[in-house]
């Protein structure tokens, strides 16, 4: 089995050869979330479907609990989870008990975008398990106790 993950950085010449081609395809439907609560946030996510895009208004989500991430997308229709335009998103965990985010840690995720934020305090930043088609897009992991971006745990 291929297993794919696409992490870009701003900015760079090379990073359109590292852009998935299902980037290109449009959401079937597009959510503004504006609650800033860590956990609207965590809810939010979890009832996201093949071909949504949730757009993060401007602030800091500060998610306190475990939160792992299996929402996934097809080749047709990715999830997205982005910054909206010209907003400063910021997930954060006030301590280092767990990780900021999980994605695929209980299950396989596919064909998902995490796009435009940025990532502080907690464990890990960012910890990938069973994913294929994941691409971390201009985030900003940093000011993590562990490392910022982990894909150790699982076939990644």
């Amino acid at each position: 089995m291929k297993f794919l993950i696409f992490i870009t950085l701003a900015s760079t010449a090379m990073a359109a050869s590292y852009v998935p081609t299902w980037s290109t395809i449009p959401p079937k439907r597009v959510i503004q979330h504006s609650d800033i609560n860590g956990a609207a946030l965590v809810k939010a996510v979890e009832f996201l479907k093949p071909g949504d895009k949730l757009e993060l208004a401007a602030g800091t989500y500060s998610v306190e609990r475990m939160w792992d991430i299996l929402a996934s997308g097809t080749a047709d229709a990715p999830i997205w989870i982005v910054a909206a335009k010209g907003a400063q998103v910021i997930i954060t965990r006030g301590d280092a008990k767990q990780n900021v985010i999980n994605i695929g840690q209980g299950g396989a995720v596919q064909y998902l975008c995490l796009q435009g934020v940025e990532i502080t305090g907690g464990s890990h930043g960012l910890r990938l398990g069973d994913c294929s088609d994941v691409w971390i897009d201009q985030c900003h992991i940093h000011h993590t106790n562990e490392v910022c971006l982990s894909a150790n745990s699982a076939d990644t």
